[in-house]
C-alpha cells in the first residue's frame, strides 16, 4: 500500500498529448499495526518511496538504494482510508459551505475537524476491489464454543428472572379503600333501635 505523492508527466511525450501520466511518485505505508477500535490496520507512512512507471518498469527506492523490476501491473487499485477519529476524539467544530449547481451558497453544514490527520486506517470493509484489500484485514481471534454457550445461558436465565420479577410486581393485588359510611341522622337511628310496640302514635 502506498500514498500518491506526485504525478509526473514528461513535457511533449506521448502521454502528455493523451493526458496520461508517465510516472507516479509513491510513499509506501506499513499496514501491520492493528487498530483495536475499528478492527482494521493502521496505514503508517514510512520513509520508503517508489516511482511507478507506466512504461512497464517499476522503481522502488529504499532511502539510498533503488531496485528496478519489470511489472506492468504495479498499481492494482485504489483503496479507501478513514481517519482514526475514535482515538483523537475529533469533533464537528468546523463548518463547510454547501454548493448547489457548483455555486457556493450561504448555507453551511458541520464538518469534522480532524486532529493528527496523518493517523489513518485502511478500510478493509469496502466491497470495491475487495479481492485486493481483504488480504490486509485482521482476523478475529478464535472463540471458545463452550464459553459462549455458558455465558449465553447465564445471560438468558438472568433476563428471564428480571422479566418474571417485573411481571409479579405489575400483577400484585391492589388494595382499595372501603367506601366511607355516611352517618344517619340520630332520630332515624333511635327509631331503628326502638321496638315497634313502644312507638307512640
Amino acid at each position: 500500500m502506498a500514498r500518491v505523492e506526485e504525478i509526473l508527466q514528461l513535457k511533449g511525450s506521448v502521454t502528455d498529448f493523451s493526458s496520461m501520466a508517465d510516472h507516479i511518485l509513491l510513499q509506501t505505508a506499513d499496514v501491520r499495526r492493528p487498530s483495536m477500535t475499528y478492527q482494521m490496520p493502521h496505514a503508517d507512512l514510512t520513509n520508503q518511496w517508489g516511482c511507478v512507471s507506466f512504461r512497464v518498469h517499476y522503481f522502488l527506492a529504499f532511502l539510498d538504494s533503488i531496485i528496478e523490476t519489470n511489472n506492468a501491473q504495479d498499481i492494482l487499485c485504489t483503496v479507501n482510508v478513514q481517519h482514526n477519529c475514535s482515538q483523537h476524539n475529533c469533533g464537528t467544530a468546523d463548518t463547510h459551505a454547501i454548493y448547489q449547481e457548483r455555486e457556493k451558497t450561504n448555507q453551511t453544514r458541520p464538518a469534522t475537524s480532524h486532529i493528527a490527520p496523518h493517523d489513518i486506517v485502511l478500510n478493509t470493509a469496502q466491497m470495491c476491489d475487495a479481492i485486493h484489500v481483504q488480504k490486509y484485514r485482521h482476523h478475529s481471534g478464535t472463540l471458545d464454543a463452550d464459553t459462549i454457550i455458558t455465558e449465553s445461558a447465564v445471560h438468558e436465565v438472568v433476563a428471564q428472572k428480571v422479566l418474571q420479577k417485573s411481571l409479579e410486581t405489575n400483577l400484585a393485588p391492589t388494595v382499595t379503600a372501603r367506601p366511607r359510611n355516611v352517618g344517619q341522622p340520630r332520630q332515624v337511628e333511635a327509631l331503628q333501635e326502638t321496638p315497634r310496640d313502644s312507638i307512640s302514635r
